[in-house]
């Protein structure tokens, strides 16, 4: 994050014109200037959206417990103060059937 808000600062820096046009001589660098910063803010803007994209997680190679757990439903609307087992070598947990009822 911080290295964010550097980018951003620097970006900031480079869009304010007034610091760098000191003549008429100097204008077209900072117009590049300007263009500079207006670019890393994009590149800042993107990547915030495409992190934000879903996609594959550090879950998504673990367990698959959901059809365990809905397979054990039946018995938990006849008991609903038992637990549900899921079990994927080498992980396991133990769920309370309020929690896959729903009932909280």
């Amino acid at each position: 994050m911080l290295l964010t808000a550097a980018v951003v600062l620097a970006a900031s820096v480079l869009v304010d014109r007034r610091t760098w046009v000191r003549g008429e001589a100097s204008r077209p660098a900072a117009v590049a200037l300007g263009a500079l910063g207006w670019a890393a803010v994009a590149v800042v803007v993107a990547a915030a959206v495409l992190a934000a994209a879903p996609g594959v997680t550090q879950r998504s190679g673990g367990p698959a417990w959901r059809p365990q757990v809905e397979s054990q439903v039946p018995g938990c609307r006849t008991d609903p103060s038992g637990v549900v087992h899921a079990k994927t070598a080498p992980w396991g947990t133990t769920i309370p059937c309020g929690l896959v009822l729903g009932d909280r």
